[in-house]
């Protein structure tokens, strides 16, 4: 499968404005930092919103010397699964917001089950994501950098395009996933559907 790489995006962002093309992102050209920094700024507002492929069901674990939870570094959000914990983040700690005045409400005793949206590399995202996320920045690019009202219209149509197909892509991941939870497929087996391993369920 061909996927895009962070060289070709800044390439694609260089050619808006008829610079030539990089060999390597190690070359001198005054505009490669603004252009990195613009998809940078792409993938974290892009994956922030939360997609199939950035979110994971973790069990976060106290450490044994504070209680503190540590949430990994690449955390974007943090949701416990639990509805009725209403557990925060605080920094790269989990924070108990509600907790009584008197407990430290960044100790933990137990372990919590919570679904995270985690910041990905560019290269580690589907190509769906990377197409939707190097439209996102050149769009941010030209406006920054040209503000020409036609290369505007024609990428906030590419953006468009983008994000209609990577929202089809989630709508259909989501589905199976929803179908192969085991809460999902406790509630099935209550009613008397069998889900399959392909996610689809068996009457």
């Amino acid at each position: 499968m061909t996927f895009l790489t962070q060289l070709s995006v800044v390439n694609d962002m260089l050619a808006l404005l008829s610079e030539s093309p990089l060999n390597s992102l190690e070359e001198d050209h005054d505009l490669v930092p603004a252009c990195l920094a613009a998809l940078r700024n792409a993938s974290f507002r892009e994956q922030s919103k939360s997609w199939w492929f950035n979110q994971e069901l973790v069990t976060l674990s106290p450490d044994a010397g504070t209680g503190n939870i540590m949430l990994p570094i690449d955390t974007i959000k943090v949701d416990p699964v639990n509805g009725s914990l209403n557990f925060v983040a605080r920094g790269r700690r989990l924070y108990k917001p509600y907790a009584p005045a008197n407990e430290d409400r960044l100790v933990f005793t137990q372990d919590v089950q919570v679904e995270l949206v985690r910041m990905l590399a560019f290269e580690d995202l589907p190509l769906t994501a990377q197409l939707f996320i190097s439209a996102s920045a050149k769009l941010q690019f030209q406006t920054n950098y040209d503000g020409d009202a036609p290369a505007i219209s024609m990428l906030q149509q590419e953006y468009k395009d983008a994000y209609i197909t990577l929202n089809a892509e989630h709508i259909r991941n989501r589905d199976v996933n929803l179908i192969r939870r085991p809460t999902t497929a406790n509630l099935l087996n209550n009613i008397g559907i069998r889900p399959n391993p392909g996610g689809l369920p068996i009457y």
